[in-house]
């Protein structure tokens, strides 16, 4: 595993630079992200939205809507990963960019869907859909956002499986996956509820980039060899890893912005600034 950077507290962030000793100095990369597929696709999934908002009331439907925006970021991903590997920083980014727009889309999908739904399906169904649920990896409280998709791909395969055997009545199968669903989704949503929480997760985020990166020469994983916190001239600051192949030692940096930090650092600078001392007056009964 990972050890990741505690960056847990709002002064840690600011206070607390990390510094390593004979940090490496090359150039480490930063994300270039696919734009153009990102504001494609992001419409595209906002499109399949609106197509089924009218239908969201119903379980059935919902999960059709579900299962739609799921087969589009597939096909989606099919086609970035013909433009940028997916094992690459770049195409790592630029996917998790993507399944975030597909995780909030899905989550406001899902948030209509059990809206004042007070019912719930039998427990013997419960049970029977847990049952037919994949191993999928537990969210934990800050999941990044393909975790979540995974989880709503399982509990979509949990659905089929019982109407197809009809084990379990379709308007339940599909209340217990989109109860499923929304509970990831809305796990997701409520890591990004303020900029601590934020940054906590970026964090988590971060680590599973490195655990997803290829070396393009063999295939072989990345080991984290070093990483450090650094401050730029106009106080942004960003979080370096420095890493090697573990099949050929191939080295790669990247780098990742830390927003959170970097307000607070810049907005410390301005209150410095905007500060105008003012000289020492005598007091009046010193006066002669």
């Amino acid at each position: 595993m990972i050890q990741l950077p505690v960056r847990a507290s709002t002064a840690g962030l600011v206070a607390s630079i990390l510094v390593l000793a004979a940090a490496p100095t090359a150039r480490a990369d930063t994300a270039k992200v696919d734009k153009a597929f990102l504001e494609t696709q992001n419409a595209a999934t906002d499109s399949i939205l609106q197509a089924g908002s009218s239908s969201l009331g119903s379980p059935t439907a919902a999960l059709e809507v579900a299962h739609r925006l799921l087969v589009h970021r597939e096909n989606a991903l099919v086609a970035l990963g013909k433009r940028l590997p997916l094992t690459t920083f770049n195409g790592i980014e630029t996917q998790d960019r993507f399944d975030r727009h597909v995780v909030e889309t899905l989550h406001k999908a899902l948030t209509t869907a059990v809206a004042g739904d007070t019912t719930l399906p039998p427990q013997s169904e419960a049970v029977a859909f847990n049952q037919a649920l994949p191993m999928v990896p537990a969210l934990g409280d800050k999941p990044v956002a393909f975790m979540v998709v995974g989880m709503a791909e399982a509990s979509l395969v949990a659905a089929d499986s019982l109407i197809a055997r009809r084990e379990v009545p379709a308007p339940d199968a599909a209340e217990l996956s989109l109860r499923l669903m929304h509970y990831a989704t809305n796990t997701y949503m409520q890591a990004q509820e303020d900029p601590l929480t934020q940054a906590k997760a970026e964090t988590m985020r971060e680590g599973s980039v490195v655990l997803r990166m290829r070396c393009p020469k063999d295939g072989g994983i990345y080991k984290v060899v070093q990483e450090k916190n650094k401050i730029h001239e106009n106080g942004s600051l960003s979080h370096i890893y420095w890493l090697n192949c573990t099949e050929c030692g191939a080295a790669q940096s990247i780098e990742f912005p830390m927003k959170l930090a970097t307000r607070l650092n810049q907005a410390g600078a301005r209150q410095i600034l905007e500060k105008t001392p003012k000289g020492k007056q005598p007091d009046d009964g010193l006066k002669p």
